[in-house]
């Protein structure tokens, strides 16, 4: 169950660029450092982990932007608290962050993301 999912700022501002280009946030990442809390003025996950970042799977209607992402964790076991998507496989602009109850995970567990985020444009 998801605690607090926040756009970021520079988020934000760059959805509403990349949908008029057709560029899309679809890179999904997660992490171990959700204790710190989601906050807009995030750039980056705390500690973000198996990277390069999946991609997972849009769908869109009305101005409701949902990505599917199933991530599967490598040998290293984890407590991942803290997920977020991206422009990028690595690196780009993070357009929002989640942070979570830890979830403990081992080799070939599997964990499903799913990120329904409503649009509203600012006038």
């Amino acid at each position: 169950m998801v605690d607090v999912v926040k756009f970021t700022d520079a988020g934000a501002t760059a959805v509403w660029a990349a949908i008029d280009t057709g560029d899309v946030y679809k890179y999904v990442g997660v992490g171990t450092g959700g204790e710190r809390g989601a906050d807009e003025t995030h750039t980056s996950l705390a500690t973000e982990v198996d990277t390069p970042r999946t991609v997972g799977v849009l769908s869109a209607s009305s101005q409701v932007l949902t990505v599917v992402q199933t991530w599967t964790c490598g040998a290293t076991p984890r407590l991942i608290d803290e997920a977020g998507i991206f422009s990028a496989s690595t690196g780009g602009t993070m357009l929002c962050e989640a942070t979570f109850t830890e979830i403990s995970v081992v080799q070939n567990d599997t964990i499903q993301f799913t990120f329904n985020l409503t649009l509203n444009q600012a006038a």
